[in-house]
């Protein structure tokens, strides 16, 4: 819908982000374990904390994906994050 449920709420942003991805991997024949890399646009760094706390209840395994976090003006939307990911599909 182009619409978010939680416009501004960077940690709900996120879980909804992930739950997303994680529909989407389930969908392939993969998983969050098969993540190798990870690109993370916030609208401000001030939400890092917030946005990891959220981030590693879904990534609270041993071997975690390479992982970059990049500071941006604005995102679609007005979003406060954006998630690129890389997985492996068996």
């Amino acid at each position: 819908t182009g619409k978010f449920l939680h416009f501004d709420d960077i940690q709900k942003q996120t879980e909804q982000i992930l739950n997303n991805i994680t529909i989407l991997l389930n969908e392939s024949g993969t998983n969050l374990k098969n993540i190798v890399k990870c690109t993370i646009y916030l609208d401000n760094m001030d939400n890092f904390q917030k946005m990891n706390e959220i981030y590693l209840k879904f990534f609270n395994f041993e071997q975690l994906p390479v992982r970059t976090c990049i500071a941006v003006k604005t995102l679609p939307f007005n979003a406060k994050i954006e998630i690129e990911f890389i997985a492996i599909v068996p």
